[in-house]
């Protein structure tokens, strides 16, 4: 809850969309996170929709979609709000960096 606060926090005057150089940035770095990576973003968006929203709801929010054949869920980043594109893009961008630091440490 900490980490949805922070990103929060660091974007809530945000109004403009993520920079197309940083969605290409996003979009290739999500398939490269860890299981708890992917778990944490998941949660970052539902959270983020839930508090817009104030509904709380079992469908998947910003027009996304399943993938039966992957067993995934796809996100079109553009159909997200401004504010959370670039709290995705904090949250994918500081998780790399620690999967990265954590394989050169080992």
């Amino acid at each position: 809850m900490e980490l949805y606060k922070s990103l929060y926090e660091n974007t809530k005057n945000i109004i403009s969309e993520l920079e197309s150089e940083k969605q290409y940035n996003v979009i290739s770095l999500i398939p490269k996170l860890d299981q708890k990576g992917h778990e944490l973003l998941f949660f970052l968006i539902r959270m983020f929709h839930n508090q817009q929203s104030h509904d709380v709801s079992f469908q998947l929010p910003y027009q996304s979609s399943t993938n039966a054949i992957k067993k995934d869920i796809e996100f079109d980043l553009s159909k997200f709000p401004a504010q959370l594109q670039h709290m995705i893009h904090m949250f994918v961008k500081m998780h790399y960096e620690y999967l990265s630091y954590e394989t050169l440490r080992k």
